[in-house]
């Protein structure tokens, strides 16, 4: 499907920012709103596979659109990611600085498997496999966290 195309990594500190922004929206919005508003399927397509889960209610609906073919399983994956605040990044568009690691060390990030994103007002934001997160309990691939000042 064409436009599944359009759903990409974010590339870059200002995506990241304009992402988190509208996260809160996203987390309150059903998965068929989601994939709707940032069009990996129409109106339509979302109609057709609510109908049909309607006559199998042990499935989720994301499950009825993969078995439908409307969305793949990557699109789904990276949607529901972002449904709970987890956007998923291109790290080749965000550049190193020294106000980044000079907030989280270098022995810090290899400790707890993270990479600085950026510092949003006051919130540092870093990226981690979310399987290899070890001082949070629950895993996430953006984590953030109130800067402390001293």
């Amino acid at each position: 499907m064409e436009r599944q195309s359009e759903l990409q990594k974010i590339k870059d500190a200002q995506e990241l920012n304009e992402y988190l922004e509208r996260a809160k929206e996203l987390a309150v919005m059903p998965i068929g709103q989601v994939l709707l508003r940032e069009g990996a399927i129409t109106e339509e397509m979302l109609n057709d596979a609510i109908k049909l889960k309607k006559v199998m209610p042990d499935k989720r609906l994301g499950d009825v659109l993969l078995d439908l073919g409307m969305v793949d399983n990557k699109t789904l994956q990276l949607l529901l990611y972002r449904q709970i605040g987890i956007p998923s990044v291109d790290l080749d568009g965000f550049t190193l600085t020294h106000e980044l690691t000079s907030l989280l060390p270098a022995a810090v990030a290899r400790k707890n498997t993270v990479l600085p994103l950026l510092n949003l007002n006051n919130t540092f934001v870093v990226a981690s496999d979310p399987g290899c997160v070890k001082t949070h309990k629950h895993s996430t691939g953006i984590i953030l966290g109130t800067l402390r000042q001293g």
